[in-house]
């Protein structure tokens, strides 16, 4: 992935949360890994993409399973939870970025007031937030360090630029949001997106 130094959408340009998933797997050799999302219709999937990745990454893909419908955050939480449910996982993580930990929080505790979920979905989400099983978030720039202290530098450097600070006033809105029920009702304008560069 290329990327000028300014975007920092996605610290480290994407690779954040791929290189955090596969130290964590190396950690835990006993978890499975779920990757997420479609995209493009007429490309490969994003979960097949990072699948691929992972793999490189020494992550055997026998431990990983494609999600293949989500689209964004919102149902990225939803698709993975059906997973879940259906494989009675009782511990879940979800790798994300740092700054986008207090708005995925705020999507699984509101999820159910959220648009556009279907009822089963709502259901098993629901049934999470009953039961024993613990679903967390993690920050991405928590883990990388303890795959290398240069990400620690990398890090500072990236949380220290103005697109990075463009990328945290616009999740804090987007938390907002969810929490306030409009997410998702009303339309993302481009110029929220500028720090996007490619």
């Amino acid at each position: 992935t290329r990327v000028d130094e300014e975007d920092a959408f996605g610290v480290l340009w994407g690779e954040a949360r791929t290189l955090a998933t596969a130290e964590l797997a190396v950690h835990f050799p006993q978890a499975v890994v779920v990757t997420t999302s479609v995209r493009t219709p007429d490309e490969p999937t994003h979960a097949a993409i990072l699948r691929d990745e992972l793999e490189q990454l020494a992550i055997s893909s026998a431990r990983v399973i494609l999600e293949e419908k989500s689209t964004n955050t919102l149902s990225q939480i939803g698709e993975t939870l059906k997973i879940a449910h259906e494989k009675k996982w009782k511990h879940i993580l979800f790798v994300t970025n740092e700054y986008q930990i207090l708005r995925a929080q705020a999507m699984y505790a509101c999820f159910e007031k959220l648009t556009p979920p279907n009822e089963e979905t709502k259901r098993i989400v629901e049934e999470f937030k009953k039961n024993s099983a613990q679903v967390a978030f993690v920050g991405a720039e928590a883990i990388l360090p303890h795959r290398d202290k240069k990400f620690i530098e990398i890090i500072n450097h990236m949380q220290k630029s103005p697109s990075y600070a463009k990328r945290v006033e616009s999740e804090a809105r987007g938390t907002a949001m969810v929490k306030s029920g409009e997410y998702g009702k009303v339309a993302t304008k481009p110029e929220d997106k500028l720090e996007r560069r490619v």
